[in-house]
């Protein structure tokens, strides 16, 4: 069952202390802290020893400690433990969550030590599914103000990489359009940020937003590009924020097909 309790770390403390000997660093136990978007039991539902999880994850780095990479948008695949009943209840427990923009934290990271996750981001190959850690359940993180907690709710989540129905440019300039790129806004409260976009094509030229106000719900920058068929375009968002040193960026690409390239 799912406790819905912050997950606070967990100090550990040496049994006898010494100036020779420094006391040890806090220790968060968690495996994972991650933010739903979808949980894909499988094969199938009624019967599954695998699950597929879609969102965004920060994951536990070394045996012990506090630390956290930063967050990535993608999947993270499982098989069942040697308790699968337990693991699939778990499961079930995840998908309740998923879409809910509810951060929650599960897993262990001493458990996850000898069997890594991987995040598998867009358009890589699936991996071998980790065995599912069950570490000490699942438990909603809320609001906590938190390493990996903050910089999730400070992810922006990328929605659409492509708008080419703009105008095309005069004849004396090159032959661009208007590509609108959107994100959906970050959890956080709006008023204390902005958004930047940034975008890569296929030559390595880079261009940037300035910092944009955030929009209803989402927020959005137009930008006039030539697109060429067959180009990779890679995009990036942020949020610069007045009270973090440090936010995450989050990460999306496609690549022109022809009718966006053509299309006038």
């Amino acid at each position: 069952m799912m406790h819905s309790f912050p997950l606070l770390p967990l100090l550990l403390l040496p049994t006898l202390w010494s100036p020779a000997e420094p006391p040890a660093l806090p220790s968060d136990p968690a495996g994972v802290y991650a933010l739903l978007d979808r949980v894909a039991l499988l094969p199938d539902a009624n019967n599954p020893d695998r699950v597929e999880i879609e969102g965004a994850f920060c994951l536990a780095v070394g045996h012990g400690g506090d630390y956290y990479r930063s967050p990535v948008r993608g999947r993270l695949t499982f098989t069942a433990s040697d308790k699968k009943d337990q693991s699939i209840a778990e499961w079930r427990d995840l998908a309740k969550v998923a879409g809910t923009g509810r951060i929650v934290a599960f897993g262990s990271r001493y458990e996850q030590h000898e069997h890594p996750p991987r995040v598998i981001v867009a358009g890589q190959a699936a991996t071998e599914p980790a065995p599912y850690p069950l570490g000490w359940g699942i438990r909603e993180v809320g609001t906590l103000d938190y390493g990996p907690v903050r910089e999730l709710r400070l992810l922006p989540t990328p929605l659409s990489p492509l708008d080419a129905n703009g105008p095309k440019a005069s004849a004396n300039r090159r032959p661009g359009r208007d590509v609108t790129f959107e994100c959906k806004n970050c959890l956080a409260d709006q008023k204390d940020l902005r958004y930047v976009f940034e975008v890569q094509v296929g030559d390595g030229e880079r261009f940037a937003s300035p910092p944009v106000e955030p929009g209803q719900g989402t927020t959005k920058w137009t930008t006039e590009m030539a697109l060429q068929a067959g180009e990779k375009i890679v995009w990036r968002v942020h949020v610069l924020h007045l009270k973090a040193e440090r936010t995450p960026v989050a990460e999306a690409m496609f690549v022109v097909g022809q009718a966006e390239a053509a299309r006038k």
